[in-house]
């Protein structure tokens, strides 16, 4: 899919531009540092605008800067997370103020939201921004002409946000039409990012240490200082409770939000993306509450201040029980934004230390004199402060899997016409953007192509909505892809080398012999094999995975090789198996010593879920090792392992243990075919490919929609044709490429062909709206092939084409934008022209 359309490319984001001008490491950790400072320093001004004062300010910014939960994301989702303020500041000056340029200030403020964060953490934003400009204008004055005006005002700033950030969202309109995800099915069974227990559990506790929402002793202060005394209400309090009542019913999904979002377009976000205005909440919220500690009136609050300490003791008590109560909910460990809930007694003392000092500080403050109260005020939050770094600390990016060099040192470049496979679900996580200097590339993306999931299963990938992860079993449809460098910790297998064998290896040496491996209500393991490459000395297991009941967990396959005398000689890198993906084939491949005569290959099943082993059931007894270990074969057992040719890959380069592979009967990027074959739709298609992989290169599956125009293309090239597999094409022309940008971010594509016949070109690059192809100036037909890549006719001689992409979208996209830049220029110079004539009408002195 082009990065155009894609919104986590952040193509057009101002604030990554220095990021895409100059991407490095060093770049990318400045800006993670300037979007906390711009985070904190709106929290700031937002508390301002919202007339609480600056003690409430201050409190409000260092909490928003310091909450685990917003350091910990500052790497996947920190934009987002940190523009929030600035929305929310941006639209409560346009819901305050009658002037027109704070509607455009939050009309701009929307836009770059949506060009520079997550998606859905922009929508969410917008939309309770939105609510709580509306409540500000009502709450200001509630006349009819306001309400009115509050109308106008959020059609002028959705205008102005569309207009500006129309380069992104138009090609996102056109990238969903022809893209598919699992967020599309989303109803009532959306994925909640946190149950309304771990909420409770976080704001007394950081049971999630690293992704955790806890604001520490300060915030339990804090709240219940603003809930004893309500008394100190100022206008813009009302407004913003409700949107955090509002922001929190939809972070837990609890009724009434719960049946709001099943409702398009709001069954498609996911909850957990109402986090930032909660955290921003949270934080305002525990300001109001500390600044409140200087007006106090001692003599008439003494029995709210009892109140007060009696609560902030029960919070420091709660964890006790709260931790037992919520982690046995059973569903914790499926809170995508956390960790596994752990509760920590030292870190728990040490908050009830800074909780007891704080509370102390503040009793004593409330007697002080009002300039005193300041200093007190000053010293308990000081000391809040200082038992939140220790936690915020610890979840800073570490980014211990992120540390790869610019390049990595594998001879990966070579060609830069092939595509990459790694093997494995860690070796690129989660900066493969940095690696091959592509700013602002995400891993994993939710929206793909149209059917990209059949496909990567039909090349032996296991894959469900949002999981992908290829096994060391290498399909040969991955050849069609254009797939030549291959990187893998684990050797690969060439799938088409894998006997087909009527009888799964034996288990053990008694008598028993078995077809399956039972892993009680676990899992199942069939059809296993042991296959051998002499050459390279490899042994191969290979085998079904069948998962017997979902348990939202998984399990992993480990195997290893030791000696005669017991002792660990190899050990396999450990493969996943997925217990909601259902029947899956698994290889698990490893080295075996040249000078090793005797050896003995072990299995096991660990659980992801306490990740401790599991012992099969309905096996030899002798088979089952003291340690868990299930003994499948011994080196004297020859009948049970089959030799292989495994000559498809080259091993070409290696960085400790991962060593990069060149598939050698990897298609070119562009070639051509010599025959077709028709189908209708992708299944039809895949199927067609996955039996005849020997006729990849030779045969591409056009679509049945597309026959018509094919044939009288044909008819006019006077080219002889069936109804059964229609024409022989030329395969012998030449193919020279004439750009040498690569043409994986390329927009264009300049290609000489020579040939005696026509010929069919196939560019193995995705099928999509915007890409024209032009043959010796004229616009010509692009044919689906093989339903995801392009096709050309290409009649006989010597011929100049050019693919380019020129999206519609974007074209649209780009005038919208000119023309809302042209018209908020104007009316500001018309503005600033009118002020000066006024001005210097009131200078003129009459004759």
């Amino acid at each position: 899919m082009p990065l155009l359309g894609d919104p986590q490319a952040c193509v057009f984001s101002p604030i990554f531009a220095i990021f895409n001008l100059l991407p490095s490491m060093q770049t990318w950790n400045l800006l993670l540092i300037m979007l906390l400072i711009f985070g904190t320093i709106f929290t700031y001004l937002f508390s301002l605008e919202l007339e609480f004062g600056y003690t409430a300010g201050l409190v409000a910014a260092l909490l928003f800067a310091f909450c685990p939960g917003v350091q910990w994301r500052l790497e996947a989702m920190g934009t987002g997370i940190c523009l929030t303020p600035f929305v929310f500041f941006c639209f409560l000056r346009a819901g305050k103020n009658k002037s027109p340029w704070n509607v455009v200030l939050a009309g701009i403020a929307a836009a770059i939201d949506i060009l520079s964060a997550h998606p859905e953490i922009a929508f969410t934003t917008i939309t309770i921004a939105t609510l709580l400009m509306w409540l500000v204008i009502y709450q200001t004055n509630k006349t009819t002409s306001l309400r009115i005006s509050a109308v106008r005002k959020t059609v002028l700033i959705g205008t102005i946000a569309l207009g500006l950030s129309a380069l992104i969202v138009f090609p996102f309109l056109e990238y969903l039409l022809n893209g598919e995800s699992y967020k599309f099915g989303l109803t009532s069974d959306a994925p909640t990012g946190i149950l309304w227990q771990a909420l409770i559990a976080n704001y007394c506790f950081p049971f999630f240490s690293k992704g955790s929402p806890f604001m520490g002793p300060l915030s339990w202060l804090g709240i219940p200082m603003l809930l004893f005394f309500p008394d100190k209400f100022n206008r813009f309090e009302k407004p913003l409770l409700i949107c955090f009542v509002v922001t929190t019913f939809a972070l837990c999904k609890l009724f009434p939000m719960n049946l709001m979002l099943q409702i398009p377009p709001l069954s498609l976000t996911a909850p957990i993306y109402c986090l930032p205005p909660y955290i921003l909440f949270i934080a305002v919220l525990s300001g109001i509450g500390i600044s409140k500690i200087v007006n106090i009136n001692f003599n008439n609050s003494l029995p709210k201040v009892f109140g007060v300490l009696i609560l902030g003791i029960a919070f420091s008590v709660i964890p006790l029980i709260v931790f037992k109560w919520y982690s046995n909910g059973g569903t914790t460990v499926l809170n995508p934004i956390f960790d596994s809930p752990k509760f920590d007694f030292k870190l728990w003392l040490r908050n009830i230390f800074f909780a007891a000092a704080m509370f102390f500080c503040s009793g004593l403050t409330i007697k002080m004199p009002h300039k005193w109260k300041i200093i007190g005020c000053g010293l308990v939050i000081a000391i809040g402060i200082g038992n939140l770094i220790p936690i915020s600390y610890a979840s800073l990016p570490v980014r211990q899997l992120f540390n790869y060099p610019r390049v990595l040192p594998l001879k990966l470049q070579a060609d830069n016409e092939s595509r990459i496979l790694s093997i494995g679900d860690h070796l690129f996580e989660p900066n493969t953007n940095l690696v091959y200097g592509v700013p602002m590339v995400q891993v994993s993306n939710p929206i793909r192509p149209k059917g990209y999931i059949e496909l990567m299963k039909a090349c032996g990938a296991r894959a469900d909505d949002t999981i992908l992860t290829f096994s060391p079993r290498i399909s040969k449809l991955v050849d069609l892809l254009n797939v030549r460098t291959i990187i893998s910790e684990s050797p690969i297998l060439d799938e088409n080398a894998i006997p087909k064998l009527d009888q799964p290896i034996a288990i053990g040496e008694g008598k028993s012999q078995t077809n399956e491996i039972v892993y009680d209500d676990a899992l199942s393991l069939n059809n296993i094999r042991l296959l051998r490459d002499h050459r390279s000395n490899t042994l191969y297991c290979c085998m079904d995975a069948i998962p017997k009941i979902w348990k939202g967990v998984g399990f992993r396959v480990c195997c290893n090789i030791r000696d005669v005398n017991e002792r660990l000689v190899t050990t396999f890198e450990p493969q996943p198996i997925y217990s909601w993906l259902g029947k899956q084939r698994i290889t698990c491949s490893g080295a075996l010593p040249l000078n090793l005569k005797y050896w003995t290959f072990s299995l096991q099943i660990i659980s992801d879920e306490n990740a401790s082993p599991i012992d099969p059931t309905h096996i030899a007894a002798q088979s089952l090792l003291s340690d868990h270990w299930l003994l499948l074969v011994k080196s004297n057992q020859a009948n049970k392992v089959d030799d292989i040719i495994n000559d498809r890959f080259v091993p070409i380069s290696r960085c400790g243990s991962i060593v990069s592979y060149r598939n050698k009967t990897a298609l070119d990027r562009y070639f051509l075919a010599r025959k077709i074959v028709w189908a209708d739709g992708i299944k039809e298609a895949l199927k067609y490919l996955q039996l005849h992989p020997l006729e990849l290169s030779s045969t591409v599956v056009l679509d049945n929609a597309q026959k018509e125009q094919f044939q009288q293309l044909t008819d006019k090239m006077c080219i002889q044709h069936d109804n059964s597999s229609t024409a022989s094409f030329d395969a012998s022309a030449r193919i020279n490429k004439l750009n040498s940008v690569d043409s994986n971010f390329a927009s264009a594509l300049d290609l000489e062909v020579k040939s005696t016949q026509p010929a069919l070109l196939v560019v193995s690059d995705l099928f999509y709206p915007g890409w024209k192809a032009i043959l010796d100036g004229k616009d010509e037909k692009i044919f689906r092939a093989d339903y995801f890549f392009r096709a050309i006719l290409i009649p006989a001689g010597r011929h100049h084409l050019r693919f380019e992409y020129k999206p519609l979208s974007f074209t649209i996209a780009l005038l919208l934008f000119l023309s809302t830049i042209t018209i908020i220029v104007i009316c500001w110079l018309r503005l600033k022209l009118f002020r000066k004539v006024t001005t210097d009408d009131k200078n003129l002195v009459p004759a």
